[in-house]
């Protein structure tokens, strides 16, 4: 039955898609006036670790020097949407509050869904990224949740099942409905690996099928317009992109939106990126496509290397307008930021060697300019 009802996500063309997300601001408890649309292309932030910096003291800075709230600075600099990861259990025995030695859960339900209200207080979009764990899933480790560990087949399914659905329904009825979810993350391998015999591998795809559609069929439980993305560490590599989405398929797993990871140091130079993304276009034609993870590197920088507008640039230009958006990586704590250590935009420890005597997150003005968002 999973598998029926996931198999009912239907994969509309660019048009057709951004008309039936909600809007910023639109009613999250209904879907939104299904007549409304999110911006013609999302520039966005992972903006997950924000609420732990703020809590820990940090007060963001705009180009001014006066203090913001962070999600209103973004938003001064052509930012219109964000990603925001969340975790099973935080707090369980491996989990990221207790390995990070920190009080709070963060990217648990509860904190995602007060800064969920926030996004949609400041008019932003936003996906929500299940981790499906208690910490960290990546393409090097997805531990299952410890409360799901020891389950049968059938159990872990129902559990994921129960898990998504609940947190969708709770969003949505505090007013932070999400336009995108993300089932998984960089699930190349597969999801919800270890400990254990019950595996989520790609090397057993009717597993993998099984929780990838109990997700879908979750979220789309609550509301059907929600937006499913799958999201590989893929950037540059075509070959390994298109295994993946062909298995996925062929195993009934129908979603909305592909979305890659795009980082220098592991997918590659972006002239990779740029030839796998185009050949996406036309291999899958009933598919959007993103970058949902870039970042900045001090290699990257140093060889005058503009990571942040190439890869939107990529996105932006592809075929058909069938690149939704990009999402930068945490702007404000990882490799080279747009926020300095202070939280401040403008710092001298923020070279913009692309628009010279500018800070760096000018760059964003120039791409909400001329990409006709402003």
């Amino acid at each position: 039955m999973l598998a029926t009802v996931a198999a009912l996500c239907a994969c509309n063309p660019r048009s057709e898609l951004l008309g039936t997300i909600a809007a910023p601001g639109g009613d999250a408890a209904t879907g939104g006036d299904a007549g409304s649309a999110l911006p013609a292309y999302l520039i966005g932030a992972d903006i997950s670790k924000m609420q732990q910096q703020e809590e820990g003291g940090m007060v963001f800075t705009d180009t001014d020097g006066t203090p913001r709230d962070v999600l209103q600075i973004l938003k001064n600099h052509g930012f219109n949407f964000a990603r925001l990861r969340t975790f099973v259990d935080p707090r369980a025995a491996d989990g990221y509050a207790t390995m990070m030695n920190v009080a709070q859960p963060y990217c648990d339900l509860a904190n995602t869904i007060a800064m969920a209200k926030r996004l949609e207080a400041a008019g932003f979009g936003w996906e929500l990224d299940f981790h499906y764990s208690d910490n960290w899933a990546d393409a090097s480790m997805q531990v299952i949740p410890l409360a799901w560990q020891g389950d049968s087949l059938g159990e872990m399914v129902a559990a994921l099942g129960t898990y998504t659905r609940d947190a969708i329904q709770q969003l949505v009825s505090a007013g932070a409905r999400p336009d995108i979810v993300q089932i998984g993350n960089e699930i190349t391998p597969g999801m919800l690996l270890t400990p254990g015999s019950v595996t989520g591998s790609v090397a057993n795809w009717d597993n993998l099928a099984l929780f990838l559609n109990a997700g879908i069929a979750a979220v789309h439980a609550v509301d059907p317009t929600i937006k499913i993305m799958m999201h590989l560490d893929r950037g540059g590599d075509n070959a390994g992109t298109t295994s993946w989405v062909d298995a996925a398929l062929a195993h009934g797993v129908h979603f909305d939106i592909l979305g890659e990871a795009c980082y220098t140091n592991v997918q590659g130079n972006p002239t990779t990126w740029l030839s796998n993304f185009n050949s996406l276009v036309a291999q899958y034609p009933d598919l959007e496509l993103m970058i949902v993870e870039y970042s900045e590197s001090a290699d990257d920088l140093s060889g005058n290397v503009d990571i942040w507008r190439q890869a939107n640039d990529i996105v932006f230009n592809l075929a058909g307008k069938r690149g939704l958006g990009a999402y930068v990586w945490e702007p404000s704590y990882w490799q080279e930021t747009l926020f300095d250590a202070q939280g401040r935009t403008s710092s001298p420890d923020l070279p913009n060697p692309f628009i010279l005597g500018s800070p760096r997150i000018a760059l964003y003005d120039q791409m909400a300019s001329d990409y006709g968002l402003r």
